[in-house]
């Protein structure tokens, strides 16, 4: 959705859109319609005028991130964060260019070649025995998928192989998923 070069006021029908639920979610926002009413009431009551709604939706949800505001129901607490967003899953999600709004049991999720993105990581760093705690980069398995590679494969070659001596060196597998494309395996 192209940006307006002139600034408007928020419709008093505004929605967050898929794309910003899943911003939303990925962030902590226990509560969406809640804080989805929250914004809209007070730009509607302030008359605020904005460039770019969805650049205002997104500072909305880091804000009450950071100000524990409309986010006490999925905010990660510091000791509990490893439960709540196992391997830095949610949070890499949020974060990864190529990721699409796709559809999970009615939810919105951020998916890469229509699979569930969080879901893969997390099953990815298990079978890799990685802590829950771990925060690495995850951005090759991403990339695995979107180049096409199935999660099952992807999942079966590490269970294969044998564990790198750094936990989360997924450079380690990038052969053996790799050659998947040849039909080597």
């Amino acid at each position: 959705m192209p940006v307006s070069s002139r600034r408007t006021k928020i419709a008093e029908t505004w929605q967050p859109s898929p794309e910003d639920a899943v911003y939303a979610d990925a962030h902590g926002i226990g509560d969406l319609a809640a804080v989805a009413e929250e914004f809209r009431d007070y730009h509607l009551s302030r008359g605020t005028l904005m460039l770019d709604w969805r650049a205002a939706w997104r500072t909305w949800c880091r804000n009450q991130k950071k100000w524990g505001r409309g986010a006490a129901a999925k905010a990660p607490l510091l000791n509990g964060e490893a439960e709540s967003d196992p391997f830095g899953a949610r949070a890499f999600a949020a974060r990864c260019p190529y990721a699409k709004p796709g559809t999970l049991d009615g939810k919105t999720v951020p998916s890469v070649s229509g699979w569930d993105l969080v879901g893969v990581l997390v099953e990815v760093c298990e079978v890799a025995r990685l802590t829950p705690d771990w925060r690495g980069d995850l951005a090759p398995v991403a990339d695995w998928l979107r180049d096409g590679f199935d999660p099952e494969q992807i999942v079966d070659v590490i269970r294969a192989s044998k564990p790198p001596r750094e936990a989360g060196s997924w450079w380690w597998y990038e052969r053996a998923v790799r050659r998947l494309k040849q039909g080597v395996a």
